[in-house]
Formats: C-alpha cells, sequence, structure tokens
C-alpha cells in the first residue's frame, strides 16, 4: 500500500508526537497553511527536506535507473 505524502508525514508526527502547529512554525508557515498543504498533498522538495530535518527523520528522493544508477539529490 502507497501512502501519500500527507499521509507520511501525518503518520511520522503521530510516531514522534510532534504537533503540526510546531512543525509549520519551524519551517517558516503558518499552521493553517501547513494544513492546507496537508489537505492539498502539496509539499515542495525543499519542505519536505526542512520537515525531515526538524522531525528527525531523513527525507530521500531519487529515480532509479534500469540499471540500478540512483539520480538525485539523496544519492
Amino acid at each position: 500500500m502507497r501512502l501519500s505524502v500527507s499521509e507520511q508525514l501525518r503518520l511520522i508526527f503521530f510516531r514522534t508526537g510532534i504537533k503540526i502547529g510546531d512543525v509549520a512554525r519551524a519551517v517558516g508557515m503558518s499552521p493553517q497553511s501547513f494544513s492546507a498543504k496537508l489537505r492539498r498533498n502539496s509539499f515542495s522538495y525543499d519542505e519536505l527536506e526542512k520537515i525531515g530535518e526538524f522531525t528527525g527523520c531523513r527525507f530521500v528522493q531519487y529515480f532509479e535507473m534500469p540499471d540500478g544508477e540512483k539520480i538525485g539529490s539523496a544519492v
């Protein structure tokens, strides 16, 4: 089962006990704006990296070529 980015974030917040408002302020957003992004599932790569840093999680994103080569910023 694949989770959307918003579902993944909600799971991280639940497991770590971190409040959405605290994450929002840490990444420079109002809690209202952050909640709207959660509803729309519309976070930028930079925002996801900042959220990862704040929550102590590592955000990894890359493409994997058919030959196994990985292309992306986390490689």
